[in-house]
């Protein structure tokens, strides 16, 4: 009966030895897993607002840098129009076809043009959401990409230049950008393989 109970207390000391070392492996595992989600979900949610953040400012560069002096240029034809008519003092009625529908059309050029410009980022904005997003980047891994926004802010920020004159190169931005956000997805996907 003696070895039956040293048997048994043992076979009881063991389990319980092994059910503690169970719990404590299963409690670290579930803490290193609960910490790498939390870390891939920040990073989801980074990746995600630094896209969004791109996109706006990317997409403001191009209409800035097209559409600009476009602007100027139909709005001093347009004025230049306004002021010829009026020195010679036509009636309405003596316009042709062609000239109505290419002031009409110049108008709508102008018009929809402005909405555009409206629409997307001042140059102050364009400056401001390029330094949120120069800081959101590490300034050793990402420093092709904060190059790129630095020209951005050099070049918009300085008022005396004319938006034609402004020399960027956006595909540079735009293949950098994709460079870092990749970079950041692969590391959500080994983070995640890891689990």
């Amino acid at each position: 009966m003696d070895t039956f109970l040293k048997i048994l207390s043992t076979s009881a000391l063991t389990g319980l030895v092994a059910s503690i070392l169970t719990i404590w492996f299963t409690r670290k595992n579930l803490k290193t897993s609960k910490y790498i989600d939390t870390i891939t979900s920040e990073r989801i949610k980074w990746i995600q607002v630094v896209r969004t953040d791109l996109t706006e400012l990317v997409s403001s560069l191009l209409i800035h840098l097209k559409n600009t002096e476009y602007l100027v240029d139909m709005i001093n034809e347009k004025e230049r129009q306004d002021y010829t008519n009026y020195v010679v003092s036509r009636e309405p009625d003596s316009y042709s076809d062609e000239e109505l529908q290419g002031y009409s059309e110049l108008q709508r050029n102008i018009e929809s043009t402005e909405n555009a410009l409206k629409n997307v980022l001042t140059r102050s904005g364009i400056v401001n959401k390029a330094t949120l997003l120069k800081l959101r980047f590490n300034p050793v891994e990402d420093i092709d990409i904060i190059n790129q926004l630095n020209k951005v802010i050099e070049s918009f920020a300085d008022y005396s230049k004319k938006t034609s004159e402004i020399d960027f190169d956006i595909s540079q931005l735009t293949d950098k950008s994709q460079e870092v956000l990749k970079r950041e997805w692969d590391k959500v996907k080994n983070e995640v393989n890891k689990k």
